[in-house]
């Protein structure tokens, strides 16, 4: 099953990384990168994960939760295809992935938009890193200010957004958004997995798995506007990466990318997630099925649309 998942999201994004003259991609080019994914029909994943009796009450949910085991937590869900109705899951419902059973059982706080203390992080200054080309990222500093612009927020963008000035606010941020650089290790998950943040030196320029878990968050969502920001190393539970470290350390809600996302088109398609989840009652999860839905139509390939992917815990934020 792993075989067909990573084959089938990888496919995903070679699909449209190899046109002349496409958008350069946020997601980050592996040095000493020798990879050669194999493109999978999505339609042999949707034949397992959703046989007859499951896509019956798909067509009639608005709203799913998946708890996955092993690399199952990967699947881009929205994006797959019912075997028998051919619609697309987006069309039909929106997706949650819980890390375990104990999370469905969730509260609502009560906030506004103007009273929720963001802190936002936007193409910082990045080094010359030694595994890593990691080129600036003009679309997520222009995102990350226009994100700003509807919170109260805290913006760190280009030399200002070190380790150091994010450690020091980030435990108070009721809503944390990066967007940047991120990678995912499968082999070194805690260490490996990091954001790239502004420094002089590795150790100042990655902000690891291991960092953030440590850290003590009480962030009701986290949105990593970033490249794998999902993935990491499988174990029984699931993938363990930048997600999972996360909702370790306290992190309600967190939005990840399972695959490296186009600079531009991730802009839209998150300045349109946030308008959304402040317009509908704070759901993050219905707020990105929408947004996916209306970039869907400017941009069919699932590349640019279903990347990112809601994993809740024991809360999120809804208006009054």
């Amino acid at each position: 099953m792993k075989k067909l998942i990573d084959g089938y999201r990888n496919g995903i994004g070679s699909l449209w990384g190899q046109i002349e003259r496409a958008p350069k991609p946020r997601g980050i080019k592996r040095i000493k990168d020798g990879s050669d994914y194999q493109s999978v029909s999505r339609a042999k994943i949707s034949q397992v994960l959703f046989p007859g009796d499951i896509e019956v009450l798909l067509e009639t949910s608005s709203s799913i939760m998946i708890v996955p085991s092993l690399s199952i937590g990967s699947v881009p869900f929205s994006s797959l295809e019912l075997p028998h109705s051919k619609r697309i899951l987006s069309d039909i419902t929106s997706v949650t992935v819980l890390p375990s059973l104990y999370d469905t059982n969730l509260s609502v706080p009560m906030y506004g938009s103007d009273d929720i203390e963001a802190l936002v992080i936007g193409n910082p200054k990045f080094s010359d890193d030694p595994d890593w080309v990691l080129p600036q990222l003009p679309g997520a500093e222009k995102e990350a200010r226009l994100i700003s612009e509807m919170f109260n927020s805290t913006l760190l963008v280009g030399a200002e957004a070190t380790k150091d000035n994010i450690i020091s606010r980030i435990e108070t941020a009721k809503i944390i958004y990066f967007a940047t650089h991120g990678v995912a290790s499968a082999i070194n998950p805690l260490d490996e997995s990091f954001l790239a943040v502004s420094g002089t030196n590795k150790r100042q320029a990655r902000l690891t798995a291991r960092e953030i878990q440590n850290m003590n968050l009480d962030a009701e969502l986290v949105v990593l506007s970033a490249c794998q920001t999902g993935l990491g190393g499988t174990e029984d539970a699931g993938i363990v990466g930048l997600a999972r470290a996360f909702k370790i350390a306290g992190a309600k809600q967190v939005v990840v990318s399972l695959w490296n996302v186009d600079d531009s088109v991730t802009a839209e398609l998150m300045l349109e997630f946030m308008n959304k989840f402040i317009g509908n009652g704070f759901d993050a999860a219905q707020s990105l099925r929408l947004s996916m839905n209306k970039i869907k139509e400017l941009y069919p390939s699932p590349a640019y649309w279903a990347p990112f992917v809601v994993i809740n815990g024991k809360g999120f934020i809804s208006s009054n």
